[in-house]
Order: C-alpha cells, then sequence, then structure tokens
C-alpha cells in the first residue's frame, strides 16, 4: 500500500511528532512508499516555523508553508490535493505517538476490515492535569471520554468521527472534502460526519491511539469554543439539528425558553466565566454558557 500522513498546523512545533512516524513508516511491512507532509496554515510564529523546517531534513518529509491563514478545513483539503498515497493519515499536530506499532496497526486494520474506507484510531489524555492553565479543555476532553470508548464509537460511528486521527482513502476525501463554510474552528469533523453518514461510508474504530498534548489554556478554549459556535451558526440547518446543541436549542424554541434562557444567561455571564476561567470548571456550566451564548448568536 502506499500512505500518506497529513498534518494540518498553525503555530505549532510537530518536528517530533514527524520524526516519530517517519521512524515508523521506515520499517513497516507492506508499505510501499509513504510520505510526510506538514502543511502551516499561515502561521505568524517564526521561531515555530523554523524550528518545523527541520522537518524538511528527514526523507519523505515536507514542510509546505502558507502564507494565507484558510482554516483547517481548507487546510486538511489543500494537504489531500498534496497527497499521493492511497490511503491518508490525517492527525492534528498536537497529538504524540504512544505505540511503537502505530503504523503497523493502522496497515493490519486495511487488511481485517477490507470494506472500511474510514479507520479511526482514537485518541487519549494525559491521566493528570498539565496546568491549572488548561483546566478547562482538559476538564472537557475527560469528560468525554466514555463517548470516546473503541465500542461506544462502533456503535455510533457517524457522530463521533473525528479527525484528529483518522486513516481514509484518498479518493475518498477528495470526493468528499471539507466543506467551505467552515472557515474557522469548529464543527469541521462533525458536518464531515454526517456527509459520510449520508453517503453510507464505512467507519471501523480500533485501539491505536495517540495523545492529545496540546491543550489551550482556558481563555484560549473558551475563545474558540465562541468561534466554534458562530460557525456552527453559520452553518444553520445543514449542520444544527445533528449536534446535540442544536437539539436542546430547538426544544428551547418549541417551549418558547429563548428569551428567559438568554436573560439567565446574561445575568449569570460574569459568574460561568469565573468557574470556567478557574482551576475547576464546571462541565454543566459549560453547557449553560455555549447555550446562552448560540442562543445570543441568534438575537
Amino acid at each position: 500500500m502506499t500512505l500518506s500522513i497529513l498534518i494540518p498546523t498553525y503555530d505549532y512545533v510537530c518536528y517530533t511528532l514527524v520524526h516519530d512516524l517517519q521512524k515508523q513508516c521506515e520499517i513497516a511491512d507492506n508499505l510501499d512508499k509513504y510520505e510526510i507532509i506538514v502543511m502551516e496554515d499561515g502561521g505568524k510564529d517564526q521561531v515555530k516555523a523554523i524550528a518545523n523546517l527541520k522537518i524538511n531534513d528527514l526523507p519523505n518529509c515536507r514542510y509546505i508553508r502558507k502564507k494565507e491563514n484558510v482554516g483547517r478545513a481548507y487546510n486538511i483539503n489543500n494537504l489531500v490535493k498534496e497527497a499521493k498515497g492511497d490511503w491518508c493519515i490525517i492527525m492534528d499536530c498536537d497529538a504524540q505517538v504512544i505505540s511503537n506499532n502505530y503504523i503497523k496497526n493502522y496497515i493490519s486494520a486495511t487488511k481485517q476490515h477490507p470494506d472500511g474506507d474510514v479507520i479511526i484510531g482514537g485518541l487519549t489524555n494525559p491521566t493528570t492535569l498539565p496546568s491549572p492553565k488548561v483546566s478547562l479543555r482538559y476538564t472537557y476532553e475527560k469528560d468525554a471520554e466514555p463517548y470516546r470508548t473503541t465500542q461506544y464509537c462502533n456503535a455510533h460511528p457517524y457522530s463521533r468521527f473525528c479527525t484528529f486521527n483518522v486513516m481514509i482513502k484518498r479518493t475518498l476525501i477528495l470526493a468528499t472534502p471539507f466543506h467551505p463554510t467552515f472557515t474557522k474552528y469548529g464543527f469541521e469533523d462533525i458536518f464531515m460526519g454526517v456527509e459520510l453518514s449520508r453517503k453510507k461510508v464505512s467507519i471501523i474504530y480500533i485501539e491505536n491511539p495517540l495523545q492529545h498534548t496540546g491543550f489551550d489554556d482556558n481563555n484560549i478554549f473558551l475563545k474558540k469554543t465562541e468561534t466554534a459556535l458562530t460557525m456552527l451558526h453559520k452553518a444553520g440547518d445543514m449542520l444544527l439539528p445533528y449536534t446535540r446543541l442544536g437539539k436542546v436549542v430547538d426544544k428551547c424554541h418549541k417551549w418558547h425558553m429563548e428569551n428567559t434562557l438568554y436573560l439567565c444567561y446574561r445575568i449569570t455571564k460574569p459568574f460561568l466565566r469565573k468557574n470556567l476561567l478557574g482551576e475547576k470548571p464546571n462541565m454543566r456550566f459549560f453547557a449553560f454558557y455555549k447555550l446562552g451564548y448560540y442562543i445570543g448568536l441568534t438575537k
């Protein structure tokens, strides 16, 4: 088989990740050709860009730096166009390889699941909080873990689609690129899951995780969440009904509760932000914050 590993990045040094992947590809059986491509999406940090330039010194590896920031969805589409492999592994730049058999496991999965067009290896998080400054993102990720088990995901394959760590046939993603609506952070993976569901694409989840290491600090993650909700509002009916938040919003609309909930959100917003930006964020508060923020976008 031929393989392209595609890593979209923005102001993040991922040389170690590429180096670890390249070493595994070199010794992998049944791998005829491989390439690893990192594409910088208009990053501004010159120091990090210089550090990533070392990727070009590794065999079969490329670091491509784009001047214009087009968003993660466009960046992945561009990476796929650059790729030459029959299969593409797409992963986040803040991933860490934690198994010496990572590449081998994916290759084996294509043999074990010959009808699978998409194979997802999953992710894992550090067992302890890396820093109080990242408590919101870390707590959110840990809270989501029960919905990321292989068993749960195989039972709900489309709603759990995620490109943090996924292997997909290149012809499939060329025919089903990420939607141009998602020019900024958020919800591009969920919409891709909807598109794959419509096409009845076979998705298989296996135990082959990468570890998530790049936790945003609380202020940045809350801002990213607001950006994602703005993207969700922009997408409108083509995506909202397929999200958990959308189902809650629909109930609020049917029960004529939007104005009351939005008033509660505005009154409690300072308290909510204080909790979410603190060391022990409450995920129920986070859910209400997202609901109130989204309702505000509709006003």
